[in-house]
């Protein structure tokens, strides 16, 4: 049993609900003898490639505003560079204005960069800043590559009858994946579990994460009783339990 949820999932998820969707995942395999892992991860998006997203996009707005706001007040740079070169005693020429305009795009480009570098980082915090940023393209093959490859990761190829199944969801993408092992694949219509999934992201859209994982599993155990049904030799292969994953 989980000790405690990442701060990630609090919101969506109670310890109570944990306890009953791993009762869910035994009392579905009293029914089958396919494996069936419950995974619930933070993000399947680079957390790094959205930081720096984050951070160009807040870059170019702040460098944007930057420049409008030098030609908006037009000739006042000229005035204000003329007075500088006036108060330092030195005569203005074409040469020193070119070099202290020089020196006040270059101040104007630094404090843009300060400027979008501390609030990307405030921005990183935020899922739906870093959801934001990411095509809803790249957010769904990159939950399915997430999900492929913690399939591998957590030993449902290892199942001696090649019948594990994973529920996968990954919050920040909004994404709910189910993957089969080849045995599953042979004999179950993949088109089956597409309204498992769908049911389980409308319950998590209406924060009823638990119940919808509970329904998904049962879901899940009735399409595979069928095709896979408990023998007397069956013998549990994988922990029967929820997998949190950041």
């Amino acid at each position: 049993m989980i000790a405690e949820l990442p701060v990630w999932l609090e919101d969506s998820l109670s310890l109570e609900e944990v306890g009953r969707i791993e009762a869910a995942v035994k009392a579905a395999e009293k029914r089958t003898s396919a494996e069936i892992v419950p995974m619930i991860v933070h993000r399947s998006t680079l957390k790094a490639t959205g930081d720096r997203i984050l951070f160009w996009i807040c870059f170019g707005l702040f460098g944007i505003t930057g420049a409008m706001g030098l030609s908006l007040i037009g000739g006042l740079d000229e005035l204000i560079l003329d007075r500088i070169l006036t108060a330092v005693g030195l005569w203005p020429s074409t040469e020193l204005h070119t070099v202290l305009a020089i020196f006040v795009e270059i101040a104007v480009g630094g404090v843009a960069f300060l400027a979008a570098w501390l609030l990307s980082t405030w921005l990183s915090g935020f899922d739906a800043a870093h959801r934001f940023v990411f095509p809803v393209s790249d957010q769904t093959l990159e939950s399915e590559h997430r999900a492929e490859l913690e399939f591998f990761a957590s030993d449902l190829r290892s199942t001696k009858s090649r019948s594990g199944v994973l529920l996968f969801v990954s919050m920040l993408e909004h994404r709910a994946v189910i993957l089969a092992d080849q045995a599953v694949i042979d004999k179950v219509d993949p088109k089956l579990w597409t309204e498992t999934l769908t049911r389980l992201l409308g319950a998590i859209r209406n924060g009823q994460m638990g119940q919808g994982y509970v329904d998904a599993v049962g879901t899940m155990a009735k399409v595979l009783e069928v095709h896979f049904p408990l023998q007397a030799e069956d013998r549990n292969e994988l922990e029967d339990r929820l997998r949190i994953l950041e």
